[in-house]
């Protein structure tokens, strides 16, 4: 396993940092729409908006738990990497 150079870690910081930002845009897209098919859906005294919602619900939450995932993948190659790194000093 090779010791990454500063660029390395810089752009898998930056990859980072940009799979976060995408995330929380994508939070805010559906929350805005959500409220937008609520608005138009009970102004007609209708419900079918729960359907797109609910749908659109799960992929968000799908999307944080690969997120979540791909972190923590991260950090677990780092610790790995730091305690190799330390065993064959």
């Amino acid at each position: 396993m090779k010791q990454m150079t500063n660029e390395e870690l810089y752009q898998l910081a930056k990859k980072r940092v940009m799979a976060k930002k995408l995330f929380s845009a994508h939070l805010w897209l559906f929350l805005a729409v959500s409220l937008l098919l609520v608005a138009i859906s009970v102004s007609n005294n209708a419900t079918w908006f729960i359907f797109p919602v609910a749908g659109w619900g799960v992929v968000v939450v799908l999307h944080k738990l690969y997120l979540n995932s791909l972190l923590k993948d991260n950090d677990e190659v780092e610790k790995e990497f730091a305690a190799l790194k330390e065993k064959y000093k």
